[in-house]
């Protein structure tokens, strides 16, 4: 490329995508994860499966609330 071209900048393609999130979202996805306090109990009755449970818990830590996620989890023990 010489020094007298210009180089053509372009907008990007790709989308921005803003999430918007409820504000109680930690507690009331802490209160779907209820259930471990099944499991820590040795409950047979679960109410979400592990992958449920999981992605619940994996979204908390998504959305930083990882630290509500903790506390209650140490608590529950």
């Amino acid at each position: 490329m010489m020094s007298s071209e210009k180089k053509r900048i372009e907008a990007s393609k790709h989308r921005v995508v803003v999430v918007v999130v409820d504000p109680e979202y930690a507690d009331k996805t802490w209160k779907i994860l209820h259930a471990i306090h099944e499991i820590f109990n040795h409950k047979g009755i679960l109410t979400l499966s592990h992958q449920d449970l999981y992605r619940h818990a994996f979204d908390m830590v998504l959305h930083k609330h990882g630290e509500k996620l903790y506390s209650g989890l140490v608590s529950t023990m």
